[in-house]
């Protein structure tokens, strides 16, 4: 097995940019790290508007990492697992902070900065867990859509399973976004279609 490693200059992540950086599987990579860089614009590869994202690779470290005011959002984790520690995104600079999706998975720490969106984004069963947790403001703090969740160390709280008033899908991102086995539930209306539900190939299904 081999590791991908990119390291700019310790202590100074401004030495080093880079434009973008996406990371796929790779075969025969077991870890993927991204120390001490910045990051200057968005992927011109897909269409999630983020400055780093990792799709389905097994694990990727990000470390001392700052984003300019490039990207439309800043990090995401899409089907994949990711490390994150002293991640800055600047100040207003971006829109979507640190986003898990699609049973992806952040361990988030000492992450910086202000964001005009979420602060910390889970969606479609994906998971974020919140250590230390740095200044990273956002609006909402935390959000969890279509059975994302986002756990708060610091407090034991989670943050999870979006509320929607429509039982077809999830109004938050659409029913194109819905995939098999992701759930949510209705908002506490008292109505009698309030309950959880999960996504088959039928369609939306009552659990409870």
């Amino acid at each position: 097995m081999m590791n991908l490693l990119i390291r700019g200059a310790e202590g100074d992540p401004s030495a080093v940019e880079l434009g973008s950086v996406m990371f796929g599987n790779a075969v025969g990579t077991s870890t993927v790290q991204l120390l001490f860089a910045t990051v200057t614009r968005d992927s011109p590869y897909d269409d999630e508007a983020y400055g780093i994202s990792a799709y389905g690779t097994g694990e990727v470290h990000l470390y001392d990492v700052a984003v300019t005011d490039g990207p439309t959002n800043g990090v995401l984790a899409y089907g994949a697992k990711m490390k994150a520690a002293v991640v800055d995104l600047g100040r207003g600079n971006v829109d979507r902070g640190i986003h898990a999706k699609r049973h992806g998975s952040i361990v988030a720490t000492d992450i910086r900065g202000s964001v005009s969106g979420p602060a910390f984004l889970s969606t479609q069963n994906a998971k974020i867990t919140v250590g230390q947790e740095g200044d990273l403001t956002g609006t909402p703090q935390y959000e969890g859509r279509v059975g994302g969740l986002v756990y708060n160390e610091t407090d034991s709280s989670w943050t999870g399973l979006a509320a929607t008033a429509d039982t077809s899908a999830n109004a938050s991102v659409g029913a194109d976004d819905l995939a098999l086995g992701d759930i949510w539930y209705e908002d506490g209306t008292g109505d009698a279609d309030e309950g959880f539900y999960g996504q088959t190939a039928d369609g939306p299904v009552r659990l409870g």
